[in-house]
């Protein structure tokens, strides 16, 4: 081969192998892909959710029942939660949407203001997918500090998520023995951990409202109640209390102050238990509540012994009660005093206890009181 020839060749060599090495620098990286799930809850009102729900033996009914109870508002509780996955393939960090599963969480707890074991019935349903969101796995994880939660049904396990599929299961909880005079609190939570070949888990995590234990109530075995729902005194009627004289008139006229202290509708009262701030309430509220002029009480008044009562004996009858962190001096515009025979004060004090007993109701709890229209 002739030099020339030799050069042309060699030169092409050279340009082909300089265009190799251009077009591997010029060349673009490869993106960075992965796939991810990645979840979101919002919740909505039960009744707004199951409004049109005929409740039935048995069933989960997540409502308000025709007649209530005290005990039903002790110890109900429903949540129903709206949740989505989404199906995600992330490219150099940008998401991009490849589909999604919705469904429904209905969730419907009864405590058992007896007990310390109750349970909770969960019901995941009104599931649509759409794209790419078949084939997603739902695991369950369920937990209670201060008590013992076990599965069963369809919950209990991992469970496929399918166009219009319905899961469903219940969650026993037990608190255990509590010691005479002791409470506890149990905060009940779930993990839904969602799983699909190929992409990352994501967890979708929720607490159901505390829960609180007892052994506190005189006479009473333990149990349970949700301690911020607030049970009334007269919940379909009215209380004993409005039966009782004086003292009845000066609670309707301390429930039509600016707070409505203890009245349904109003701000509710709160149970204190401690007696030396019971002792001060009374004493600011009553300390210097005038005597009327003469003797003039409005009943007869029978003597006593030196140092003795009875149930004429005239007594301050405060309203917010002595015994409720509202009372004392602390509303002015809603304090109402008004002396009463001791008697009536007496039945007004055990008609207050006989009503905190049996709804579990202990100190900081509150409550409302049926005075009627």
């Amino acid at each position: 081969m002739s030099y020339t020839k030799r050069a042309a060749a060699s030169g092409l060599a050279a340009f082909a192998l300089l265009g190799t090495c251009t077009a591997a620098a010029t060349a673009a990286p490869a993106p960075h892909v992965t796939y991810e799930l990645k979840t979101s809850v919002s919740a909505v009102s039960p009744q707004a959710a199951t409004s049109a729900v005929t409740p039935k033996a048995g069933q989960l009914v997540c409502g308000v029942p025709v007649v209530r109870t005290n005990e039903f508002i002790r110890t109900f509780k429903c949540e129903t939660v709206n949740a989505r996955i989404d199906v995600l393939k992330i490219v150099n960090g940008v998401p991009q949407y490849e589909g999604a599963a919705t469904f429904q969480i209905q969730d419907e707890m009864r405590l058992d203001i007896r007990q310390t074991t109750w349970k909770e019935h969960l019901t995941v349903s009104n599931v649509r997918l759409v794209g790419k969101a078949s084939g997603i796995k739902i695991t369950p994880a369920y937990s209670a500090g201060g008590a013992s939660a076990k599965a069963s049904g369809a919950i209990a396990h991992a469970f496929a998520l399918s166009q219009g599929s319905k899961h469903t299961g219940t969650v026993t909880y037990n608190a255990g023995a509590i010691a005479k005079g002791k409470k506890k609190s149990v905060s009940p939570s779930h993990t839904f951990t969602g799983t699909k070949a190929g992409y990352s888990p994501a967890k979708l995590a929720w607490k159901f409202e505390t829960a609180r234990c007892d052994n506190m109530m005189g006479g009473r075995r333990a149990g349970c109640v949700f301690p911020a729902h607030a049970p009334i005194d007269g919940l379909n009627g009215v209380s004993s209390m409005a039966s009782i004289p004086f003292v009845n008139a000066n609670m309707k006229q301390g429930q039509s102050g600016p707070h409505h202290f203890g009245k349904p509708g109003g701000t509710p009262l709160h149970r204190i238990t401690n007696q030396t701030a019971i002792d001060d309430n009374r004493r600011l509220a009553c300390g210097k509540f005038p005597r009327p002029a003469g003797g003039r009480y409005g009943w007869v008044v029978k003597p006593a012994p030196p140092g003795k009562t009875n149930s004429t004996t005239p007594s301050c009858d405060e309203y917010p009660f002595a015994s409720s962190k509202e009372g004392g001096n602390k509303h002015p515009a809603d304090q109402k005093m008004k002396w009463v025979p001791k008697g009536s004060n007496d039945a007004q004090g055990r008609a207050l206890n006989s009503f905190y007993g049996p709804n579990r109701v202990l100190d900081g709890d509150p409550y409302y009181i049926n005075m009627g229209p």
